[in-house]
């Protein structure tokens, strides 16, 4: 099995893999590369794609980490994969083969239904959920008399920030709180995106969605317990 890839998208691709979960295997149809996976938890669930010219379906796992430190100083626009017993990987004059470990299976999205969707800039996202991590780790996400609120606190300081919206279709009102490290580890290693669009309903699952012409992610996320 050959593949080609852009070695850029396929770099941060590989960040966001190996800071959510090491042990995902990466997936090739035709036209894709794909991670599909849940993190060691259990509570968060992602799946990442990229654009591929592949000649036939795949999958692969390895040493991720040492793939970005041999894929991150080079400069060429291209890396092309082979899989055989060792996994082949040339970009400009360099070659090098890594071993394959396990492959996992892939974990499909869930089907849901949120009764709430919000668009919204990636920029204003990613600097307000910056902004309140500074002081909690907690996301307090609300969505009331139709204005999206995101905020947080450590029991001394608080903030709250109203969020503008592109759009906004409640059907209820909306409350719930989400760990900001997993967004650390996934959409806010994000590069490009013009906005994202969350799903949303109370004390349940969130769904984010981020799309730009080279990379497409999807992350559905458990709420945290609240404290009594």
């Amino acid at each position: 099995m050959r593949c080609k890839i852009r070695t850029k998208d396929f770099i941060t691709l590989l960040k966001i893999v190996h800071s959510f979960n090491r042990d995902m295997s990466l997936f090739f149809t035709k036209d894709l590369l794909y991670a599909e996976g849940v993190d060691s938890a259990n509570a968060c669930l992602l799946r990442i794609a990229i654009p591929a010219e592949s000649d036939e379906e795949g999958v692969f796992c390895t040493d991720y980490e040492k793939l970005m430190s041999i894929l991150t100083p080079l400069k060429d626009d291209f890396t092309e994969i082979t899989i055989a017993d060792m996994i082949t990987f040339v970009t400009g004059n360099t070659k090098f083969k890594l071993s394959k470990y396990l492959q996992r299976e892939s974990k499909e999205l869930p089907k849901m239904e949120w009764p709430c969707s919000a668009e919204l800039k990636l920029a204003d996202f990613t600097s307000t959920v910056t902004t309140i991590s500074q002081v909690s780790q907690i996301l307090e996400l609300g969505v009331h008399d139709g204005v999206l609120t995101f905020g947080g606190n450590d029991s001394v300081n608080i903030v709250e920030s109203v969020v503008p919206t592109t759009s906004l279709t409640p059907e209820a009102d909306i409350d719930v709180h989400l760990s900001i490290d997993y967004f650390k580890d996934t959409i806010m290693q994000f590069k490009g995106g013009d906005t994202i669009r969350l799903g949303l309903k109370t004390d349940a699952p969130m769904i984010a969605h981020v799309k730009t012409d080279n990379m497409e992610m999807q992350l559905i996320l458990a709420p945290r317990v609240r404290d009594v």
